[in-house]
């Protein structure tokens, strides 16, 4: 069995009226009941691991039944560190699977009523344009298990997973099953150019992005890249310019950089993303202008869908 612990507004509770192979789930409080139905609130349910804990998999069912009108969210973070988040409902539970390392970890479950995210409104625009609402979440099969995970965040279908790149960047994504496509959310703590590639063996020769630049929006392009000069970086044709709602967002105060895209994961002659390991590299430059320069930062990470 786990330990279970509840703090903030309000306290999770045990619940019958939605289940998944059981009696019992556990439901995030009804915030209505707090300082009016309008009111920022967080709750949390807590887990612990053990010291001696060996590794594994966070399994759980998880039912969102967020209202169309509410701009409530649910986020789990492992030490803090925000793995999953949800802004859509969902009509039936979910299967959920995350990979725990070994040792103590602090695993929160937290309910966000009428929480406004910077820029919220332009990154999810589906919940922007309607009004402060309330919904609530059920947990259901609730497990850790030790041994080698499944994968890392796995599946990210309900909601967006999120991957701190550096310091200053950040991606979210979802795998969007029925239409076979993936969403792609980039966020920089800055001003300049994004990129996001797709590569067959993690280098960035022969590989195919999506760059993105600093100009409010406008909307990021297809490139083949054929080497690491930037008269390299070659913007596909324009048949292959098929990215669905895409858009490059700047802010100020504070400055920020975003792109989005919607990416279909097989397209005729390009590197496919699969259901499995992908290999991902990003980037970033800095500065205002519509022409590529020298990346202030890279990377690469392992997307697994």
């Amino acid at each position: 069995s786990l330990l279970w612990s509840t703090s903030g507004d309000g306290s999770w509770f045990i619940d019958d009226k939605k289940t998944i192979g059981g009696s019992y789930s556990i439901r995030s409080p009804d915030m209505s009941d707090l300082e009016g139905f309008y009111s920022l609130a967080q709750s949390n349910a807590t887990i612990v691991t053990c010291t001696d804990f060996s590794g594994g998999s966070l399994l759980l069912n998880i039912l969102a039944g967020f209202t169309t009108s509410s701009v409530d969210f649910l986020s789990i973070s492992i030490d803090g560190r925000r793995v999953i988040t949800i802004v859509d409902g969902t009509e039936e539970f979910s299967t959920v699977s995350i990979q725990i390392s070994s040792g103590r970890h602090v695993i929160d479950f937290s309910y966000n009523q009428n929480y406004i995210i910077p820029n919220l409104s332009e990154l999810f625009p589906s919940i922007s344009d309607n009004f402060f609402g309330a919904g609530v979440v059920w947990l259901d099969n609730v497990s850790i298990t030790p041994g080698p995970a499944v994968a890392d965040y796995l599946p990210c279908l309900i909601g967006y997973c999120e991957i701190t790149l550096s310091d200053e960047c950040f991606m979210k994504y979802k795998l969007n099953v029925t239409e076979e496509s993936l969403s792609v959310e980039l966020l920089y703590n800055g001003i300049g150019w994004l990129g996001w590639a797709i590569s067959n063996d993690g280098a960035m020769e022969e590989s195919e992005a999506v760059i993105g630049f600093p100009v409010h929006g406008s909307a990021p392009q297809k490139y083949y890249l054929g080497g690491k000069s930037t008269s390299l970086v070659v913007p596909m044709e324009e048949d292959k310019q098929t990215l669905i709602d895409a858009q490059v967002m700047v802010f100020n105060d504070p400055d920020q950089t975003a792109m989005k895209f919607t990416k279909s994961l097989q397209e005729a002659n390009e590197i496919d993303i699969i259901r499995g390991d992908n290999s991902i590299l990003w980037a970033h430059g800095t500065g205002f202008g519509s022409e590529l320069s020298h990346h202030s930062n890279r990377g690469a990470t392992v997307l697994k869908l």
